[in-house]
């Protein structure tokens, strides 16, 4: 893309790597009483991510530039519990259902960014 245009499309390959610790609640399995013993126990989130992006950009005289794009390929992840003694178990998934578990699933994002794109011609 060159000074004198306004904007452009691109394309390329993107990679993701997210690791985190996410709190939530764990309850003993055995009990079935209307209190069970519950405590809190953590979930350790690693996910690995590839995806091809397609995207353009609009670069008027003066403020916002403008950036959209659009990814789309496959994510890894592995979830595991940390420090979750025996016997107890999930009583609800994490946020966006994240369970103890490792797979493949697809990766998919959409991106709209504005920002300040002063230049002179």
């Amino acid at each position: 893309m060159s000074i004198n245009q306004k904007g452009g499309i691109y394309w390329g390959t993107e990679y993701i790597y997210k690791k985190a610790l996410q709190g939530t609640t764990a309850h003993k399995l055995d009990e079935q009483s209307s209190n069970p013993t519950s405590l809190e126990y953590i979930v350790n989130v690693n996910v690995h991510a590839l995806r091809m992006k397609l995207g353009a950009t609009f670069f008027p005289q003066i403020f916002p530039y403008v950036d959209a794009s659009f990814g789309l390929g496959l994510k890894y992840f592995d979830n595991y519990n940390q420090n979750l003694p025996n016997g107890f178990g999930f009583s609800t998934p994490t946020m966006y259902n994240r369970l103890a578990s490792t797979g493949i699933a697809p990766s998919i994002n959409l991106d709209i960014k504005a920002g300040m794109g002063f230049w002179k011609k």
